[in-house]
């Protein structure tokens, strides 16, 4: 499902709105800037985000230290054209013509960097195929026409999706059409050096 409006709203709920969708709203807001209103709630909202996903997301590059837990509201759902729960059960109102999806994650709290790392990432990879489906090429500046084949040869030397939404412009991924090996590596070159820049 396609969201044709000028900007769309995604609201990501789970219980605590201390981990997973915060994480989520911190890809999500890095990935499409201005093109997507994030918004983020939790149906038992604790006092504080959890350091341990702050940190796992600056290791990414990506800063949600200012981020404030938020009790799940009905005015928010209602004003979100797509709402991501996490694990919040029933605690969300339905209302007609919005998408819903619910994501099976673990809960991060209590739990060590190392597991939360794999929450993150597997948040990332969720992140970055919604946007794709949210945001058009044409307002993405993605060529969906190669999309996949880009992807099949970029994850295969190992970035992630959301890394090639972020990293790689429109004209590097123009030169990997059919998948030649010196494209391949051509685009793997520069999309290194983009990483090693967007680290610094």
């Amino acid at each position: 499902m396609t969201i044709t409006t000028t900007t769309s709203t995604v609201l990501f709920v789970c219980v605590h709105n201390a981990g997973r969708s915060q994480i989520a709203a911190g890809f999500l807001g890095a990935l499409a800037g201005d093109r997507v209103e994030v918004l983020s709630a939790g149906s038992e909202p604790k006092d504080r985000i959890n350091t341990v996903a702050v940190e796992a997301m600056a290791e990414h590059g990506i800063d949600i230290t200012a981020a404030v837990p938020r009790i799940l509201t009905t005015d928010a759902v209602r004003a979100s054209d797509a709402v991501i729960t996490m694990g919040c059960g029933d605690a969300c109102p339905i209302f007609p013509g919005k998408r819903y999806e619910d994501w099976e994650l673990e809960d991060p709290a209590g739990q060590g960097i190392e597991a939360v790392r794999r929450i993150r990432d597997d948040i990332e990879e969720r992140i970055a195929a919604l946007f794709v489906e949210l945001v058009p090429a044409e307002a993405s500046e993605f060529p969906a026409t190669i999309g996949s084949v880009a992807h099949e040869a970029l994850s295969a030397h190992g970035f992630t999706r959301f890394e090639q939404l972020t990293r790689v412009s429109p004209a590097a991924l123009l030169r990997i059409h059919g998948v030649g090996s010196k494209a391949v590596d051509l685009l793997t070159a520069e999309l290194t050096a983009r990483s090693l820049a967007f680290a610094s």
